[in-house]
């Protein structure tokens, strides 16, 4: 006998709003109560909480974090997150302490993908259910509509998950020539 494999389908409306529903179809609805709420606003919200950033403290690499307004290394007990639904996405605002950042979040060219857009370059991923959350897995990048090489392309994690309640987040990215470009995580009331 053989192994195992299991197979879901991804089915969704074609005319749904909600981004985080359109990626995970009917794993969405299965998502921890935290995660549905902030994912699933159908409105603008900001949500507060506590977070932390690291990364490599070279100058070519906190002078990009600096001019992006990423979060420098350290502790941050003062985080906040604005989420603001709009059109076929959301824009995410994440102010941690005195530094803030945005991004531009959208559906992808294909089924179960989505972007995330910081100016002129936009990120692939595929949104993949985990059991307290779902995961972001990286698929492509883009200048414009410029495909650009995967070779190229720092390495990215990210998930958003649920423990004890509250919502939690983490997110990394590294080049293979510069380290560490900037991780930050977080939780949120």
């Amino acid at each position: 006998m053989g192994p195992a494999f299991a197979t879901e389908t991804l089915s969704v409306a074609e005319d749904e709003t909600v981004l985080f529903r359109r990626a995970l179809g009917e794993a969405f609805d299965r998502l921890p109560p935290e995660l549905r709420r902030i994912h699933g606003a159908q409105g603008r919200a900001t949500y507060e909480g506590r977070g932390r950033a690291r990364g490599s403290r070279t100058v070519p690499v906190a002078l990009v974090r600096r001019l992006l307004g990423l979060p420098q290394p350290g502790a941050y007990p003062q985080l906040r997150v604005t989420v603001a639904p709009g059109g076929r996405g959301e824009t995410w605002t994440r102010a941690f302490g005195d530094s803030a950042f945005a991004s531009r979040l959208g559906a992808g060219r294909e089924m179960g993908q989505f972007e995330e857009r910081f100016g002129p370059l936009g990120f692939t991923f595929e949104a993949e259910p985990r059991l307290a959350g779902f995961s972001w897995r990286f698929v492509g990048w883009r200048l414009g509509a410029l495909p650009l090489p995967l070779g190229l392309a720092p390495r990215l994690r990210a998930r958003a998950f649920e423990r004890d309640g509250t919502y939690r987040f983490s997110v990394a990215a590294a080049h293979p020539w510069l380290g560490l470009l900037f991780a930050y995580a977080g939780r949120l009331r």
